[in-house]
């Protein structure tokens, strides 16, 4: 069984020190770590990356392709001919309505459950997944999860092809791998701008802020929409840790250090798990 990996060695323009998981998070990872870490035994240089969870602890994991040396505590044996896949062809699968409804409840009951729930849900499914050995490459398409950014539902998971899972992501834990990606976020949201033509829900988790936007699409889309957002700052000022949940595109902000997420119609966002048309209807009795 290999041995979790809990430190590694920091090594910059002659700069040397050693650096504990519980001292890194992804922001500070991909700003200055990413690239520079090594495997803390002697003479050993193998890199390592930084592996965040919200599920359970993060820690370090060997650099992919990359090997430690015979007498290092954390060197491992790798598996060869695992399944690949030879992607000839990659398909856009837009994603249907029913699809979204059900992330986004999945990502809203994932909010409420404790850290120990999750814990139990992954090895649960850890415990479920079975591990199979492929030898040689099997040809076949790329599936590729896009959203359908205006109002034409032609096409939807068409020829039976219903795609990838929608992968959800807490707000602290986006990173450059979701840009330009479709995903299912998670957050409380901490303030809420709008104007006529636009708006702005900030969400938030521990010590990261993503800004989610509705753009000029999204009320092209859904006209409904215009003049409600009002109802989200009223309720958040009501109520304690509001969640927001999401189905959208990821962005990296115009700074280049936070990320945004873009969200294309009325019916790919909750608020509290309901939408923001129950929501004004609610304040509206």
């Amino acid at each position: 069984m290999p041995v979790s990996i809990t430190s590694a060695l920091y090594k910059k323009d002659g700069e040397v020190r050693e650096l504990r998981v519980s001292e890194i998070d992804s922001e500070s990872y991909n700003k200055y770590y990413k690239g520079h870490l090594f495997c803390t035994t002697p003479n050993c240089e193998a890199r390592l990356e930084f592996v965040y969870s919200t599920s359970k602890p993060s820690y370090f994991r060997t650099w992919k392709h990359d090997n430690h040396i015979e007498n290092c505590i954390y060197r491992f044996e790798r598996i060869e001919n695992r399944a690949g896949i030879n992607t000839q062809y990659i398909i856009d699968v837009e994603i249907s309505p029913e699809r979204k409804r059900k992330a986004l409840k999945e990502a809203y009951r994932l909010s409420q459950m404790t850290e120990e729930e999750l814990e139990q849900r992954r090895k649960k499914r850890n415990l479920n997944r079975k591990k199979t050995k492929t030898v040689g490459k099997k040809k076949r398409e790329a599936l590729n999860i896009v959203l359908n950014k205006n109002n034409n539902e032609s096409g939807l998971e068409s020829g039976g092809r219903r795609g990838p899972n929608l992968l959800k992501r807490n707000a602290d834990a986006l990173n450059d791998s979701d840009v330009g990606k479709v995903r299912v976020l998670i957050g409380f949201i901490k303030d809420v701008q709008y104007t006529e033509s636009s708006a702005i829900i900030k969400v938030q988790r521990k010590n990261k802020t993503v800004d989610v936007k509705f753009e000029e699409a999204f009320f092209a889309n859904s006209p409904d929409y215009q003049g409600l957002f009002h109802y989200i700052r009223k309720y958040i000022n009501e109520q304690n840790k509001v969640v927001f949940t999401g189905v959208g595109e990821v962005r990296k902000a115009k700074n280049g250090d936070n990320y945004e997420f873009v969200v294309y119609k009325g019916d790919e966002f909750t608020i509290e798990n309901m939408s923001l048309l129950m929501l004004a209807s609610y304040y509206s009795r």
